[in-house]
């Protein structure tokens, strides 16, 4: 199956998906870098951080193991690690190809879910594991997301957590100390939304909007939550915190991974890595 390999736009689409997330991450990085006020950091061990660690905090990772407070992992967490790395490569390189025939857009959800449970729960828990092995502070990113109960946990204690990290201190924590916390949590997530909007829209050339839009939901989702309302209805705890967070990051995902990124650009790349044929 070749699903929009003719079409021109879909190919460059993935060309330029790949050019800004990765300009993006690199800027990124450098940018924590350079903000890092540590001296005496050996060469070997910033290009460590820079080019085999997803995350975004230098000062955890650099520290010393005592000092980050992170244990060395043991065989059950290697053992989770590579699980979940084995079962992502599997949605990729047998679910996927077996979707031959179907809609492009449900064929493009499913790679999708395999590319995130390879990369983001799989190979960077791996990743953390190794450097935690060898004495950095290599916090894992994802810290068991399903079990939120608030959104609030979810997006600021266990959903990407490089990517929170760098919110925080490049956009939440300055405006915080001008505005107050509720317009800099705002700031955070519209700020989220733009970054979004180039990794996916722009590739895309379509569905501009959709990605700041769904972060705005997030932020009214949070808001809400901690309103008096929210705390009557206990929207930040137990179950009926669980199902409100999930009902608020599952209903309107389709904003974020819109349809016109998922099928001229998500599927051409699982095409480009042997996925579909």
């Amino acid at each position: 199956m070749c699903l929009a390999s003719s079409n021109q736009f879909a190919l460059s689409g993935l060309q330029i998906m790949w050019g800004i997330s990765f300009s993006l991450f690199a800027a990124l990085k450098l940018l924590t870098l350079f903000s890092f006020r540590g001296k005496d950091i050996p060469t070997w061990k910033r290009l460590g951080y820079f080019f085999g660690w997803p995350g975004m905090k230098p000062a955890e990772f650099f520290a010393k193991p005592q000092q980050s407070k992170l244990e060395s992992p043991n065989f059950g967490e290697w053992f989770f690690a590579f699980f979940k790395l084995t079962f992502g490569l599997a949605i990729l390189l047998i679910v996927v190809p077996r979707t031959e025939g179907r809609p492009p857009l449900l064929i493009g959800w499913i790679g999708m879910l395999g590319t995130i449970m390879t990369f983001h729960f799989g190979l960077f828990h791996v990743f953390s594991c190794s450097w935690r092995v060898i004495g950095f502070g290599a916090r894992p990113i994802m810290n068991w997301p399903i079990l939120s109960c608030s959104l609030s946990e979810f997006w600021g204690q266990r959903w990407n957590l490089a990517f929170r990290d760098l919110t925080h201190q490049y956009v939440f924590r300055p405006a915080a100390k001008r505005w107050g916390t509720t317009v800099a949590m705002l700031m955070g997530f519209i700020v989220s939304g733009l970054i979004h909007e180039l990794a996916i829209s722009v590739p895309a050339g379509a569905g501009y909007g959709w990605p700041t839009a769904y972060f705005c939901l997030q932020a009214s989702g949070i808001l809400f939550e901690k309103s008096t309302w929210g705390k009557t209805l206990r929207l930040g705890e137990g179950w009926c915190g669980w199902i409100y967070t999930a009902f608020f990051l599952l209903l309107p995902i389709t904003w974020l991974f819109h349809h016109h990124f998922v099928e001229t650009v998500f599927v051409p790349f699982l095409e480009a890595i042997g996925g579909l044929t």
